[in-house]
């Protein structure tokens, strides 16, 4: 983001700068789920949309690295149920 920004400072964008960022910024998303999110949302800044992307992306990795190096351990009707990450 920093990078748009420094390129952007001959431009004349004013007081539109901000909302041209967050409208990249969400329409280049690719994760769909994250883009549905931060359309959802009434009134979204870009400092908002920042947050919400960061942050989603975060949690998306941290599922990704639990799925990956815990084993699974659930429970099923009252009978535990136990799988392995072979």
């Amino acid at each position: 983001m920093a990078e748009l920004r420094h390129f952007t400072t001959h431009c004349q964008f004013c007081d539109y700068l901000d909302e041209a960022l967050r409208d990249r910024l969400v329409y280049g998303i690719r994760d769909v789920d994250i883009h549905r999110k931060l359309l959802a949302v009434p009134d979204l800044t870009l400092t908002k949309a920042l947050e919400i992307a960061q942050r989603s992306e975060a949690a998306v990795k941290t599922v990704k690295y639990h799925d990956q190096s815990v084993p699974m351990r659930s429970f099923y009707m009252g009978q535990k149920v136990m799988a392995r990450n072979d």
